[in-house]
């Protein structure tokens, strides 16, 4: 595949040196390291930034820094749970259901 630029392709007027003057403003990325504040806040100050400009804010956690959370077996997960309505009354209404179930498929 060809990359060249024709007489009316409008690729060709795109000079990296203009690009921040014209429509097509290049985005600036600041990287700055902060630490939370409390009330679960996070505040910091950009000089560089206009004030009143829209900016886009991502916050990245490192691994080390979210303490690492115990993994709950499925029978401490089952033991959170509220009580709820049974299909059963009894385990034996369980088990009579259950053969009933069974003996079906043998028909």
């Amino acid at each position: 595949m060809s990359t060249s630029t024709t007489k009316d392709d409008p690729r060709k007027y795109l000079d990296p040196r203009t690009l921040a003057r014209g429509p097509y403003d290049m985005q600036t990325t600041l990287h700055i390291e902060t630490t939370v504040l409390p009330g679960n806040r996070v505040e910091f100050s950009a000089p560089e930034l206009p004030e009143g400009a829209h900016v886009e804010v991502t916050v990245v956690v490192p691994a080390q820094s979210v303490p690492p959370t115990r993994r709950m077996s499925m029978l401490e997960f089952v033991k959170t749970l509220p009580p709820g309505p049974r299909a059963f009354e009894t385990w034996e209404e369980y088990e009579k259901f259950l053969q009933e179930e069974k003996d079906s498929w043998e028909r």
